[in-house]
């Protein structure tokens, strides 16, 4: 079906996405929509607007909203920051704007689900990334890896497979979560300290670095779904 943009008046244009607005339940087992707008894309302070005033209709009838949580798109990190958030500088970092009606800090949660796939995707793309100490984080650790239990016949207790390694037409979020896993992590450390393979020399920044995205995704996922 084809629609025309709803955002606005008199639009003619057609719409190529929803956006959406829909309210969790943190203290039991419910959600619903609250409402959506027919879109062909969206600036940042119209998404704000709409975000404020989704918030102040909530507080008209006593609804405590308390997180909001959406994917790491562009977007969305400059609506942020025009509701008072601030995203852009780590060592600064504000992850909560007042509400507009009651005052309250409402704090902002980046999807896990999106954020763990786009952490993954960075990696293999850029083949290297460079964490706090200044070493070095290499997808080919983790290539390597795949290599190595492929000629052995067996998996060291991980699920790392071709599909892991050739997702592009696969973005399952298994996939990102099972390739940044304490399982792979442990298996690169294994391969470098007790095997002594020569292709893991150096990967201890790579295993690190799986660890504590392992980690964060446990945390911010688990508190997510609360």
């Amino acid at each position: 079906m084809d629609g025309v943009v709803s955002l606005g008046c008199g639009s003619k244009e057609i719409a190529t996405q929803a956006y959406v607005l829909m309210l969790v339940s943190l203290n039991d087992s419910w959600k619903m929509s609250l409402g959506y707008f027919l879109i062909n894309g969206i600036t940042a302070e119209q998404s704000a607007n709409i975000i404020k005033t989704c918030l102040k209709k909530c507080a008209t009838v006593e609804i405590d909203v308390v997180c909001l949580t959406f994917d790491g798109c562009t977007s969305n990190l400059a609506t942020a920051n025009i509701l008072g958030c601030n995203l852009d500088e780590p060592a600064d970092l504000k992850t909560t704007f007042t509400h507009p009606s009651t005052g309250q800090p409402v704090a902002i949660i980046l999807y896990p689900c999106h954020m763990v796939k786009l952490i993954r995707d960075t990696l293999e793309s850029k083949q290297q990334l460079i964490d706090h100490t200044g070493q070095s984080v290499q997808w080919r650790y983790i290539e390597e890896l795949k290599k190595v239990q492929d000629n052995l016949g067996l998996h060291f207790a991980n699920k790392l497979n071709e599909r892991h390694l050739k997702f592009r037409n696969n973005m399952s979020v298994k996939l990102a979560t099972q390739l940044l896993s304490n399982s792979v992590a442990k298996a690169i450390q294994l391969c470098e300290e007790v095997l002594n393979i020569p292709e893991f020399n150096d990967s201890a920044a790579t295993f690190n670095f799986i660890k504590i995205m392992n980690d964060l995704f446990e945390v911010l996922n688990a508190f997510a779904r609360f």
